[in-house]
């Protein structure tokens, strides 16, 4: 039996050895485990930062593509304006170089009249 309580002592001893070492370990584990949940909170708010940026970028993309089809729309609308203005232009200038070409016309026919007129006038008194 001493035999067997000198194997139980050195059980204990190996076991009351393994124990000391136990309170360091414990604290180094729980000191990594601390510096992990450190880094997967700042990978968390530097993910959550990252979102709110991309969110800010999003919105503003779409407040420019909503922007830039306004202007595509009003641009468009001023081109058939200027189109249109161009018609206009265009049918005034023809509406107007007739109605010179057409008073010249009139004048030309007037003074032919007044001409003939003066002639019948001067054929009577010289009659």
């Amino acid at each position: 039996t001493a035999g067997a309580l000198g194997g139980i002592q050195g059980t204990l001893r190996r076991v009351a050895n393994n124990l000391d070492g136990l309170p360091q370990a414990l604290s180094q584990a729980i000191a990594n485990a601390n510096a992990w949940q450190q880094r997967a909170e700042m990978y968390r708010q530097s993910k959550d930062e990252v979102r709110a940026i991309l969110g800010k970028a999003l919105a503003a993309l779409e407040k420019e593509e909503t922007c830039s089809a306004q202007l595509r729309t009003e641009l468009k609308a001023a081109q058939q304006q200027a189109e249109a203005n161009r018609a206009n232009r265009d049918e005034w200038k023809a509406w107007g170089t007739q109605t010179r070409d057409g008073l010249k016309q009139m004048i030309a026919r007037r003074d032919a009249r007044i001409a003939q007129l003066e002639a019948e006038l001067k054929a009577a008194r010289g009659a």
